[in-house]
């Protein structure tokens, strides 16, 4: 399991190229007023979507675990809901349309967004608990699959703003089509029909906790909304869509383990998950670190208009780390938790740790929501000056608080339920190896630069970051015994399967 898990992480080198690909493709070929609508059309996407995420994860879990037709009843859910929230979509953009702007139609296009995201949920929510190694391959489809579509679409074809809309689209799809094609042909996947309709009325009452996840997931991403529609201030939007996309990367590398710890508790209570979290930190914490002293250089990468943004994202790439460090606290938990196959009644759901992990995060996603509409009340009302850096840092701010707060939370009952079998040592010898590699960062300069022209600036950048972790990996094999004995095992593996 160690082993999938190192595997996954050196898959994400190559996803995190891509994303970061993408995001240039996006941010740099695209003017702030299209870039504030797609912004906006992602983070109302998820409300759009949402239907999917009620039953998505209770069909997979109880597939799992021996109720064969949940599967087929989680698509026909998929397929009912696809219909009705695609004309609801549809319904939205011609409103916007007309009363924001001509280019908030376009919104439209989100409607294929939403159609490939009902077969991404099946696809992903299987493949996470059936074949954790395969969902981690599939981000890698559909990372190169994006960024080579916005190329060809945003790039050289000049489609704008409905070439960075159709892109994630189909690449969701080729990525999805994946999963299913290697899970059919591994013959984990049966569909079986009889009983569905009762099975339908189960997971209907399971979708409570679905949809507590939901309006949550929406919440999260309503201050761009706000911004949008109560304070006017299109310009906040499109910074805020920069700092989410610096703060995604830190949280998608953080949170990698998160996954392979669900599915090898749903199967094995007794995994003791320490060398997950050695891993995490293994990786995280360098990048972390680095992203933070190489602020001014990612912000410029992705558009130089947004330059004096580098003194204030490293508060959202901390809450980036925080949130996925919660998103492995969660997948232990989901692991050992099994009172809900025997949940007769909604109420004996919500005793579990799974609804209580929702609640809280019900809870804190409406405190984000009500302060992100305060302050977009103040911003119309001039009550508070007009600054985009202010805006990032306010909500940055606000998700920190709350994201804290919540890990502490989380923590605690993973102790009480699962002994994680950490040394303390060990985490302070990984973060004190990130930070002495990081000198070497700072004394070259790197974090200075600015990324005017991408084939001229961006290689005096990679130079002193590939030193850094090479530093990094020497300190860190000198100081850790834990990193020590798992070199050796891997090179061990390596050599007995290769030569």
């Amino acid at each position: 399991m160690r082993f999938s898990v190192f595997v996954g992480y050196g898959s994400l080198v190559v996803r995190f190229f891509s994303a970061l690909l993408f995001t240039v493709f996006i941010v740099r070929y695209m003017s702030p007023e299209d870039f504030s609508v797609w912004v906006f059309g992602f983070s109302i996407l998820p409300l759009v979507s949402m239907g999917y995420d009620l039953w998505g994860w209770a069909f997979a879990r109880r597939y799992v675990l021996g109720v064969k037709n949940s599967l087929a009843s989680g698509i026909l859910l998929n397929l009912v809901y696809m219909i009705i929230s695609s004309l609801a979509l549809y319904i939205a953009a011609i409103y916007l349309g007309g009363s924001m702007g001509s280019s908030y139609s376009y919104l439209a296009l989100f409607i294929i967004n939403n159609v490939f995201n009902g077969l991404s949920s099946i696809a992903s929510n299987l493949g996470n608990l059936l074949r954790p190694d395969v969902s981690m391959s599939s981000l890698i489809i559909f990372e190169l699959s994006r960024v080579s579509l916005a190329y060809v679409f945003v790039r050289l074809l000049g489609m704008g703003l409905s070439g960075a809309i159709l892109s994630p689209a189909i690449a969701s799809a080729l990525s999805s089509l994946y999963i299913i094609s290697v899970l059919r042909r591994s013959g984990l996947i049966t569909l079986q029909w009889s009983g569905v309709f009762g099975e339908i009325s189960v997971l209907l009452r399971m979708s409570v906790i679905g949809s507590i996840n939901s309006v949550a997931g929406f919440l999260w991403n309503i201050d761009r909304v706000l911004m949008t529609l109560v304070a006017r201030y299109g310009e906040a939007v499109s910074y805020l869509g920069v700092a989410y996309s610096l703060r995604g990367i830190v949280s998608q590398i953080t949170s990698v383990p998160a996954i392979v710890a669900y599915a090898k508790l749903l199967r094995e209570e007794k995994y003791l998950p320490r060398d997950l979290i050695y891993m995490t930190l293994v990786i995280s914490a360098p990048v972390l670190i680095y992203s933070i002293t190489l602020s001014k250089p990612l912000v410029t990468l992705l558009n130089p208009y947004y330059v004096d943004m580098y003194r204030v994202v490293f508060l959202v790439m901390i809450d980036g780390f925080l949130s996925g460090l919660a998103s492995i606290f969660i997948g232990i938990l989901y692991g050992v938790e099994r009172r809900d196959l025997e949940a007769r009644a909604i109420r004996d759901l919500m005793r579990t740790s799974i609804g209580r992990i929702q609640i809280m995060n019900l809870s804190r996603a409406s405190l984000f929501a009500l302060g992100s509409l305060v302050y977009s009340l103040l911003i119309r009302l001039d009550l508070v000056c007009q600054d985009p850096l202010e805006v990032v840092v306010v909500i940055s701010l606000l998700l920190m608080i709350l994201t804290t707060s919540y890990l502490v939370i989380l923590l605690r009952e993973v102790v009480s339920k699962k002994s994680l079998g950490v040394d303390l040592r060990e985490m302070i010898n990984i973060f004190v190896s990130a930070l002495l590699s990081n000198l070497f960062l700072v004394a070259t300069g790197a974090w200075g630069i600015e990324i005017l022209s991408i084939t001229r600036d961006l290689v005096r950048v990679i130079i002193p970051l590939t030193a850094s972790l090479g530093i990094y990996l020497i300190i860190l094999y000198a100081l850790s015994s834990w990193f020590r004995g798992f070199a050796k095992d891997l090179v061990k593996y390596l050599l007995e399967k290769y030569f």
